[in-house]
């Protein structure tokens, strides 16, 4: 990972301060270690069964890759906005409905600018049912402001394999108490026109 230029080399002597997703001064990513698991089943079998807690649904799936490189998507994202995309349109809904963005934020220099300038463009969007290519490479200086972003990863560190699972939980935990965690170390926000949770 450090020869890919993945994993942070500075911040040694103040290893808290190491994951800094969307800020200035990121420069790689912290690994973690731990675990977590979802039990997920249809809304018909957990209300037949009269489940006690259901704390959310996934009412939507979407899945994309740009083939550009195994360790960043490209600059415009348009691999993520094609996964989001699909996505939102599985679970009907348009961009002005998002209220929070759990982002995969890394903290690695071009997957985080990738990942925010996506999200802004998708943003400025207002039918994501037919987006065109210029849609995806040009940001609209006027994004809808309301969607908190968060990035967990700064609070966690980067579980690997478990990343999948923690974030799913750290979502549903977020609806379930209305609740949405603030992004640890960011000093210097990036310069896209995001609602960053500082």
């Amino acid at each position: 990972m450090e020869a890919f230029g993945a994993v942070t080399p500075n911040f040694n002597d103040s290893p808290q301060d190491a994951c800094r997703p969307f800020d200035r001064d990121r420069s790689g990513a912290v690994l973690s270690d731990g675990g977590g698991m979802l039990l997920l089943e249809s809304l018909e079998c957990a209300t037949k069964r009269k489940a006690e807690k259901i704390y959310g649904e996934i009412a939507g799936f979407g899945t994309a890759s740009d083939a550009f490189h195994a360790l960043r998507p490209t600059d415009s994202g348009v691999g993520l906005i094609k996964a989001i995309q699909i996505g939102m349109m599985e679970a009907g809904i348009q961009p002005s409905q998002v209220d929070a963005f759990n982002c995969h934020a890394t903290s690695t220099p071009k997957g985080d600018s990738s990942e925010a300038r996506c999200i802004a463009s998708l943003l400025s969007i207002k039918d994501i049912t037919n987006i065109t290519a210029q849609q995806i490479s040009e940001i609209t200086q006027n994004p809808l402001t309301k969607p908190l972003i968060s990035a967990v990863k700064s609070n966690l560190g980067h579980g690997m394999a478990a990343a999948c699972a923690w974030e799913s939980i750290m979502a549903m935990m977020s609806l379930h108490t209305q609740t949405i965690p603030r992004i640890k170390n960011l000093n210097h926000p990036i310069d896209v026109p995001l609602n960053f949770a500082k």
